[in-house]
């Protein structure tokens, strides 16, 4: 629920507060809740959650004319949790074909702005890594 306000909220006040200043539409609130809501099945279901969230990541941006704020949150919540999960293949390759496609993206229109270039696959990697060092953690402490 937290993440679903924080994605929702936070993704809506950069709409109304970055140029054109447009409401959400109805379409880019619905991919945004499903991604959100999605995480309540991570546990169970890590790779169908990723791959849902990683559809609503790719969906929103063109649903919306200020394709901003904190609407990776869930797909890197996902990403996360599959990595921590050991379901690594998934999370690198979710990863990298979001990455591939957010920087094809980015040089082909002018829509991503070239601060964001680096900071996309910094944060991709570090919550991988952060899922890897969870998972070893936990395990460690199992075995201790």
């Amino acid at each position: 629920m937290v993440v679903g306000v924080l994605t929702v909220g936070g993704s809506a006040f950069v709409a109304l507060r970055m140029p054109p200043r447009q409401p959400l539409g109805a379409a880019a609130f619905t991919v945004l809740m499903v991604s959100a809501a999605a995480l309540a099945a991570r546990r169970r279901y890590p790779v169908a959650v990723l791959l849902v969230t990683f559809v609503g990541a790719v969906a929103y941006p063109p649903l919306t004319a200020t394709p901003g704020g904190p609407f990776l949150l869930p797909m890197l919540i996902a990403l996360f949790n599959a990595a921590s999960l050991r379901r690594r293949a998934w999370a690198i390759g979710v990863a990298a074909t979001f990455l591939a496609m957010f920087v094809g993206f980015g040089v082909l229109s002018d829509a991503v702005s070239r601060e964001a270039l680096p900071i996309v696959p910094g944060w991709l990697v570090a919550v991988l890594v952060a899922g890897e060092v969870a998972r070893g953690r936990r395990e460690y402490r199992a075995e201790a």
